[in-house]
């Protein structure tokens, strides 16, 4: 009956520790967005933008591409971190004044890489599976799907 148990309570804190995962890169997605979207062009060219924002029209069907969407979403994600009684991920570098667009999304991607790497070696504790040795920025990259894949080899 004990390993009954301690199987039950490792699979819901899988399901914990995965829900706090996606809802930080939910939350990591509209902070990117919105950022981008209240930015001026001279913070990112318009091309970057528009590919930027037709690849988010693609990818997500329905969402956000307005601020005000984007705020609503935040604020709903806000509520959910606080009765899970998780905070989110704010970025360290803001996006405003002289940061380029390139340096604001490039130093959240790290936090975020760094975050889903924590978190994805505490899942696999739980399940008894081989810790991983690294994360790369590339698959948080593919987690976060705000930017297409040739504005992102732009920036490198």
């Amino acid at each position: 009956m004990k390993i009954v148990d301690q199987t039950y309570k490792s699979a819901f804190e899988y399901g914990i520790k995965d829900l706090q995962m996606e809802l930080t890169i939910k939350y990591a997605e509209a902070v990117i967005l919105e950022a981008l979207l209240r930015s001026d062009s001279e913070s990112v060219p318009d091309e970057i933008k528009k590919s930027i924002l037709e690849h988010v029209k693609r990818t997500f069907p329905c969402e956000f591409t307005d601020p005000e969407t984007l705020s609503d979403q935040k604020k709903n994600l806000l509520l959910l971190f606080n009765k899970l009684g998780y905070h989110p991920i704010e970025p360290k570098l803001g996006f405003e004044g002289d940061t380029i667009f390139r340096e604001f999304y490039l130093s959240y991607l790290e936090q975020i890489r760094s975050f889903a790497f924590s978190q994805q070696n505490e899942i696999n504790t739980l399940l008894d599976i081989q810790k991983l040795e690294k994360l790369s920025t590339e698959k948080a990259n593919k987690r976060i799907n705000i930017i297409p894949r040739d504005v992102y080899r732009s920036f490198n």
